[in-house]
């Protein structure tokens, strides 16, 4: 017996239909498994659960050190499968005449992007952060997928869900990020609202990342609202100011997401009258805090990798940074001592001196031999340099595996 399936281009939710054998006949018997139910998922990607979260179309390597970075904005994993019968689905790059447009790479169909997780694309010419440790176990991130053609200085950037070049229209796009300036024809198929400031042609450590509230990435179809400029140093690239910040490109086998707030993130409290330790810095002007995250495990199954990112830094936030910390004894007010654990900075060589924006600190004691349990709840020591008198506001999220 067979059951047409209708394949159509619609977002849908999982549908099912249960199945019942009976009345057997020509002497068959039927035990007691005679009724199943077959579940149809859905092959469609909607609008805004695939999102380009992090890019940059230049690096201190040149115009060659580009890179763009894809997540997958849902809590299940979401299968690449072009509508059209084609093979895939195309990053496309629009040139500054907002006409032009050209294939940058393609997402194979039957590519599974895990829930929060991340697809790289990287140029193999010129990209410089193959070694950013965001991989199991801290291997680098080369990227899924490598391209030659360079990205646009001032164009835009678009996800299709297709391969062919006629499709590359607006009833395809997945998501796509352009630049104030870029008025050409193609321009609104590359750009969402109000589009991002060109940072002028500097070859420095920087990208757009996608801004981020406790785990939640911000997609509000508004380029401007929903990115931020970051950089090592942060400061002015032509008209484009940058955060302090760091470029921190992911992969598919790089850690995911806490995205449902599972890996619950509670500031620790310091014994009655006590306050977070100030230290001078080496120069006598930077002032460093010792602040304590508690972390619990609250997936149901043991987390073999963590890292805390650095999601949101107000106040003083152009003179705020996280450095790397070690492992300290603490006792709180109900006099119970406990370690808290350390975080390492990753990448602390081009984030002098220290990281914001975006910035990744790897929780070392946290690994496959000795992992986070399920339930179980450790003490982060995170280090704050400031140079300013203050509030300083610091947002982390947990990125982590099973």
């Amino acid at each position: 017996m067979q059951i047409p399936i209708v394949d159509d281009s619609l977002p849908e939710a999982t549908e099912n239909f249960r199945l019942v054998l009976s009345n057997p006949s020509g002497g068959a018997t039927l035990t007691e498994n005679f009724t199943a139910t077959i579940d149809i998922t859905d092959n469609d990607a909607p609008n805004g659960t695939v999102l380009i979260s992090e890019f940059r179309a230049r690096g201190p390597n040149g115009a060659a050190d580009e890179f763009v970075e894809l997540y997958n904005n849902s809590s299940y994993p979401l299968t690449v499968g072009a509508t059209d019968g084609s093979t895939g689905w195309t990053v496309a790059t629009l040139a500054p005449d907002g006409v032009s447009i050209s294939p940058v790479f393609t997402i194979p169909n039957g590519t599974i992007i895990p829930p929060r997780g991340h697809f790289l694309g990287v140029n193999n010419q010129g990209y410089s952060l193959a070694e950013y440790p965001s991989g199991v176990n801290g291997l680098g991130t080369p990227g899924d997928a490598s391209f030659v053609n360079e990205l646009a200085d001032n164009g835009g950037l678009a996800l299709f869900k297709t391969t062919r070049h006629e499709h590359f229209t607006a009833n395809f796009v997945l998501d796509a990020v352009g630049f104030a300036d870029n008025e050409g024809a193609a321009a609104s198929i590359f750009r969402e609202g109000t589009g991002l400031t060109w940072p002028s042609a500097e070859n420095a450590e920087f990208s757009f990342v996608r801004r981020n509230s406790a785990g939640r990435v911000r997609d509000t179809n508004d380029n401007a609202a929903d990115f931020a400029l970051v950089a090592t140093g942060s400061g002015n690239f032509g008209r484009a100011g940058a955060l302090k910040g760091m470029p921190g490109p992911e992969s598919l086998a790089s850690l995911l997401m806490d995205g449902n707030g599972q890996i619950g993130i509670t500031e620790l409290l310091l014994p009655t009258g006590e306050q977070p330790i100030g230290l001078p810095a080496g120069n006598g002007k930077l002032k460093q805090l010792r602040l304590f995250r508690r972390i619990t495990n609250q997936t149901g199954q043991p987390l073999s990798h963590l890292r805390l990112r650095v999601v949101d830094m107000g106040g003083n936030y152009l003179d705020a940074s996280v450095l790397s910390s070690s492992d300290v004894a603490v006792t709180l007010a109900d006099g119970t001592s406990l370690n808290a654990r350390g975080a390492t900075l990753e990448l602390s060589d081009r984030q002098a001196p220290g990281g914001g924006l975006n910035s990744s600190l790897n929780v070392p004691s946290v690994t496959p031999v000795t992992p986070l349990a399920a339930g179980q709840t450790i003490t982060v020591n995170v280090w704050l340099q400031s140079a300013l008198r203050g509030k300083v506001k610091l947002e982390l999220v947990a990125e982590a595996l099973p």
